[in-house]
């Protein structure tokens, strides 16, 4: 199958820290990333450089638990993004200074445009075709200060959906729950 142009090899940083291999398998219903078409996501959350953890979700599965979530909290966070990111104009920056390079697009944080090294946590996201990721609005990192932001405008039950998944997923209390967006 021929890819487009923004579609490329799953780069290491978005390998599973606990195998040191791209993901195989949904972590919710063990669908098979690899399989031709396969979309997915991956999130992934470090403090400093040190994983605190990490999960590739089938698209699917992203759309279903998304549906748990409060459409007050979805449209807050949508409003948020819009009003912090001008994505087709970042996409455009990037692909003319760096072409695909993933270190500058995780670079800096989406939204507060701060180096990722400067912060005391971030979290990564990519979209994902089978062994492929694609480059439009994904990549993208954010700093712990915009996960804080973002965590403020989520409802109580957004926030326990939230925090069931990533109980369910890690069977560990995280800090901040997986924020699915």
């Amino acid at each position: 199958m021929k890819y487009p142009d923004n579609f490329v090899p799953v780069p290491e940083v978005f390998w599973s820290f606990e195998t040191g291999a791209p993901f195989k398998a949904c972590s919710v219903c063990g669908t098979d990333l690899a399989a031709p078409g396969t979309n997915y996501f991956i999130e992934k959350a470090f403090k400093k450089e040190e994983a605190i953890f990490e999960y590739a979700m089938c698209w699917e599965c992203r759309e279903e638990i998304a549906k748990d979530l409060s459409q007050k909290s979805m449209e807050l966070i949508v409003n948020y993004f819009q009003e912090h990111v001008d994505a087709d104009k970042r996409n455009e920056q990037l692909k003319q200074r760096t072409q695909f390079s993933t270190d500058d697009w995780l670079g800096n944080c989406l939204i507060k445009d701060s180096p990722l090294n400067e912060a005391k946590e971030h979290q990564i996201y990519g979209h994902f075709v089978d062994e492929n990721m694609v480059f439009d609005i994904f990549p993208y990192a954010l700093s712990d200060l915009a996960v804080d932001d973002l965590i403020k405008l989520l409802s109580n039950e957004t926030l326990g959906t939230l925090n069931d998944f990533s109980n369910k997923l890690f069977d560990i209390d995280l800090s901040n729950p997986v924020l699915i967006i």
